[in-house]
């Protein structure tokens, strides 16, 4: 028999099992020859050929469907690699995913106050004080001045150190008595943070929380010349500590350039330890880079407290310049 009637002969065949032979229950382990001879599942005139063209019908299939799954396998980590070869492109990042950030900045500042007010400690009058920047200078031994800054989404913490040791000496009228007198003063500041406003960079913050104060002094008198019976010196020291509520305000205004407005302002106290105390900033910032950016302004820093003869009702001002730094 020739190519071409074996080939007809077999389309023949194939069109007829598909349209009379019912399908096949699976076969189980062991029983394929028994399963696929049984005469109720095929018709009573088909030959050995059906069967065959049958199991070669189905290992094509299993073939195919091997072939598909394996292409999966194999093109899968090969288009995974192609999507990873490429150098990553800078990502614009959206502004809700920006503000959800962790934000940090830290500041170092110079301020340059002059003191104005009364000053009073136990066993000591009140007097009058009336000192510049430069007489500050003149008798300061220790200063440190900075700010940092913490930020999550809206919410934020903000904290301000000011500390400054003091010492001087001198004789009094007519040269009867000697005196030194040593200051310390210590204001820190921990206030939380909500964001109201935000526009690009410009920002609009209520804050509150607390602000602790330290005052100290030693004065020591000598005498030199003092007479028989009469004390030859005397010595007074005394300090305070307290902590006064505070509420404020802080804000930064800047459009497409590199400079900026910012400041604060801040009340407290309300008789709670203080009666009153107050803080207000503001100044003029260059953005140098998106890390660093400088600071020129004023500020200027009041407080009235008083306690069983200690008294400090003084009010602190003068320039102020900072470097600050974002990371």
């Amino acid at each position: 028999m020739q190519r071409g009637q074996i080939s007809f002969m077999l389309d023949r065949r194939m069109s007829r099992r598909r349209k009379t032979v019912p399908s096949r229950p699976r076969r189980s382990q062991g029983c394929v020859d028994a399963d696929v001879r049984k005469p109720e599942f095929r018709e009573a005139n088909e030959s050995e050929t059906d069967d065959v063209l049958t199991a070669l019908e189905g290992f094509a299939m299993r073939l195919a469907y091997l072939g598909i799954v394996g292409t999966l396998l194999v093109a899968g980590p090969a288009f995974a690699a192609d999507a990873s070869i490429p150098d990553p492109e800078p990502q614009t990042i959206a502004a809700e995913n920006l503000e959800a950030r962790w934000q940090f900045g830290g500041a170092a500042y110079l301020w340059a106050p002059s003191i104005h007010g009364t000053s009073g400690f136990k066993g000591l009058p009140p007097i009058d004080v009336d000192a510049s920047f430069s007489d500050i200078l003149d008798n300061l031994d220790v200063a440190f001045m900075g700010v940092a800054e913490a930020g999550y989404d809206r919410y934020g913490i903000f904290t301000d150190l000011i500390y400054t040791k003091m010492s001087a000496s001198g004789t009094g009228p007519y040269g009867i008595a000697r005196f030194s007198v040593e200051n310390e003063m210590l204001v820190a500041s921990l206030m939380g943070e909500y964001r109201l406003l935000q526009q690009d960079k410009s920002t609009l913050d209520v804050m509150a929380g607390g602000r602790l104060w330290y005052v100290g002094v030693d004065i020591d008198v000598t005498v030199p010349n003092a007479p028989i019976g009469y004390p030859a010196g005397a010595s007074f020291s005394d300090d305070e500590i307290w902590v006064d509520p505070m509420l404020g305000i802080k804000g930064r205004l800047q459009g497409n350039s590199p400079w900026y407005v910012t400041g604060w302002g801040m009340v407290g106290g309300f008789g709670v330890s203080s009666d009153f105390a107050w803080d207000a900033f503001g100044g003029v910032g260059y953005e140098l880079n998106h890390r660093w950016s400088f600071v020129a302004g004023y500020r200027g820093l009041g407080v009235d407290y008083s306690n069983d003869g200690f008294v400090f009702d003084v009010v602190q001002h003068g320039p102020i310049f900072g470097a600050v730094l974002h990371f």
